[in-house]
C-alpha cells in the first residue's frame, strides 16, 4: 500500500518500509530518517518510530534491498544522502516504519522532490 493512499483521517499508519518497490536497510537509519520520510508521506506534524527485522519473511525476501546507508541530518528532506548502488544488508536489517498524526490533505501537501517512499501492509 502506498503512503500516500492512507486515509488522511487516520492518525497512524505504517508497515514495510519500501523505496521504489524494495526494502531499506537500517544502516545509519535513525529517527530523524523515520520522521523525514513520514513528512514525505504527507504527515507532517505527527511522530513517527521505526525498528528493523525479518518479521515477514516471505513478503521482505521476496523484494529486493534497494536503498542502503541512510543518513539524514535534520528532519528536511534536502539532508538526506544515501546509496542505491553500495548495499551491504541482509533482510534481517529492513526497516519497518509507522508514521503518526494526521495526514495532510491533498491541496495542502507538497510533494517530495524524488524518493518514491511508501509502506506495505501486512495482517497478521
Amino acid at each position: 500500500a502506498d503512503g500516500n493512499s492512507v486515509p488522511a483521517d487516520k492518525e497512524e499508519s505504517g508497515g514495510l518500509l519500501l523505496y521504489k518497490g524494495g526494502t531499506v536497510c537500517d544502516d545509519y537509519f535513525n529517527s530523524k530518517a523515520a520522521n523525514a520520510i513520514c513528512k514525505v508521506m504527507g504527515r507532517p506534524f505527527g511522530r513517527s518510530y521505526w525498528r528493523n527485522g525479518l518479521y515477514f519473511r516471505n513478503l521482505q525476501k521476496s523484494k529486493s534491498i534497494k536503498l542502503d546507508n541512510v543518513v539524514y541530518r535534520a528532519v528536511e528532506w534536502a539532508s538526506c544522502d544515501f546509496s542505491t548502488t553500495w548495499i551491504n544488508c541482509s533482510h534481517s536489517e529492513d526497516v519497518h516504519i509507522v508514521c503518526k498524526g494526521k495526514k495532510e490533505t491533498k491541496g495542502e501537501k507538497t510533494e517530495p522532490p524524488t524518493g518514491h517512499y511508501s509502506y506495505e501492509q501486512v495482517s497478521g
